[in-house]
């Protein structure tokens, strides 16, 4: 593994830009939503650089086991920091462009490396790919981010898919389609963790109010009092 100063050496410009900058992100962005001061919808990514930095509200923030997923030297463990206290850490992927602050990103709709992902389950899942394999898939991303490379399992994936897209609205979806079970825990550790398992009414939302007043043949969601 590289050390630190190494790899802040070769991160700068690299991993991190795609996230926080301005700029054109080469072949790792394939498409995603511009956003300037002014013309967010409702202030949508405003928040979110807002709510995920110490910078801004500072309500959102990482926990510790997310960081203790990356080994040393891995890249993406810079886009964990903590606030200026020291008491709780916030993801710098949503730092802003610099146009301002609190500031603003891009919404990445999709990007090259969740493509390797996707495909890689895929064929570990049963499809065939001429030329490819899920490990040369893991591989790939693995050696770009001065990491481990994980097996080439159903939980190597989920592994990968965990670091190299946290924070980026996955997670929750990933639990839920392939039946997993969701631990949280708080940011700073002290509450016992809450298990939600998978098929628990908790996956699903309760109908609000207005549904029913709009449609009183709605039948509210299993586990919830209408």
């Amino acid at each position: 593994m590289w050390t630190a100063d190494e790899v802040a050496k070769v991160e700068k410009g690299k991993f991190s830009s795609v996230f926080n900058t301005n700029v054109p992100k080469g072949g790792e962005v394939i498409f995603e939503v511009y956003e300037g001061l002014g013309q967010g919808y409702g202030g949508g990514n405003l928040n979110v650089c807002g709510m995920s930095s110490y910078n801004g509200y500072g309500d959102c923030g990482a926990s510790q086991d997310l960081l203790d997923l990356y080994e040393d030297g891995d890249v993406r463990a810079l886009l964990v920091s903590p606030d200026e206290d020291g008491r709780a850490l916030f993801t710098m992927k949503y730092f802003g462009k610099g146009l301002n602050s609190i500031d603003v990103n891009n919404t990445i709709i999709l990007r090259l490396s969740e493509m390797y992902l996707n495909r890689a389950e895929a064929i570990i899942n049963g499809a065939s790919v001429p030329g490819v394999t899920a490990l040369g898939d893991l591989e790939t991303i693995a050696k770009n981010r001065n990491a481990s490379i994980q097996p080439a399992t159903k939980g190597g994936v989920y592994a990968e898919r965990a670091k190299e897209l946290a924070w980026e609205d996955h997670l929750w979806f990933d639990l839920a389609r392939t039946g997993r079970a969701m631990t949280r825990t708080d940011v700073a550790g002290t509450q016992v963790p809450t298990n939600i398992p998978a098929g628990d009414y908790r996956w699903a939302m309760p109908i609000p109010d207005r549904e029913f007043t709009v449609n009183p043949n709605l039948v509210q969601n299993d586990g919830y009092a209408k």
